[in-house]
This record gives structure tokens, C-alpha cells and sequence, in this order.
């Protein structure tokens, strides 16, 4: 995952990834501006294991959620770019 925001204040942000609810702690990202208008570059990257076979993980029951969660710093801007390969 890559992306870039600004933020409305000059405090940090963080950005990380949970997966169905549950925070990755190893997917995390965070910055902190320079100022208001400083838009800034953040990304990580990570694997996410989704098991195809297990009754409790079906994907078309229940698939697998991901969410890039923004932390506590309001933004004005933000793209996120998410790439998703399937390793077997």
C-alpha cells in the first residue's frame, strides 16, 4: 500500500491496516508535517494470509475484510493505492 495525504493540523498521522477488525501491527504507517499544507508520502508493505478452504473464512460468506484505518489527524487529501497478489 502506498498513498500521500495532508493533513488539517500539524500532528501525526498514522495509517494501518486491519484486517477483518483486527489492527496489523506490523502494517503501519506514520508521519508528521511540517506544516498544514505539507502533503506527505506513506506506505507499507505486508502479507495477509486468507484462507480459501476454511469453513469460517469463505469469501463468498464471509471474505476477508481489509481497512486502512486513518488515526486520531483530520485529512483533507488522501489517496491510497492498494495492490493485492495472490501467492500460492
Amino acid at each position: 500500500m502506498d498513498g500521500f495525504a495532508t493533513p488539517d493540523a500539524v500532528t501525526p498521522v498514522t495509517i494501518q491496516l486491519m484486517v477483518n477488525g483486527v489492527a496489523q501491527p506490523q502494517a503501519i504507517s506514520s508521519f508528521t508535517p511540517a506544516a498544514v499544507t505539507d502533503t506527505r508520502t506513506f506506505g507499507f508493505k505486508t502479507f495477509v494470509r486468507v484462507l480459501e478452504n476454511n469453513c469460517n473464512c469463505n469469501y463468498l460468506t464471509s471474505p476477508t475484510t481489509l481497512q486502512f484505518m486513518n488515526g486520531e489527524t483530520a485529512l483533507s487529501d488522501v489517496h491510497i493505492n492498494v495492490a493485492i497478489t495472490r501467492i500460492r
